[in-house]
């Protein structure tokens, strides 16, 4: 048990690194994105629409939202100072 605590932990610090701190803008981001999935899902049920390819295409979307957020990051800890490219993304 405690090992995969250790996993977690560094998993968690790992993603803390690539993401930047975490801020109003990002908890709004992760809100959004949470309601979009919900409402996705509502929707398919709603409509007999319901897909599993449908729901992974939109779960790779959100996940390349955060991929944009960690290169905006990584672009700011190389030009130092204030964090331009992360604001703008998040």
């Amino acid at each position: 048990m405690e090992k995969l605590a250790w996993i977690w932990t560094l998993t968690l610090t790992g993603l803390t690194w690539l993401i930047g701190d975490w801020n109003v803008s990002l908890s709004i981001l992760v809100v959004f994105m949470t309601l979009d999935f919900i409402t996705g899902i509502i929707k398919g049920f709603m409509t007999n629409t319901v897909s599993s390819n449908t729901g992974f295409k939109g779960v790779m979307k959100k996940c390349m939202y955060f991929v944009a957020l960690i290169v905006a990051n990584m672009l700011d800890l190389l030009i130092g100072g204030v964090p331009v490219f992360r604001t703008i993304v998040a």
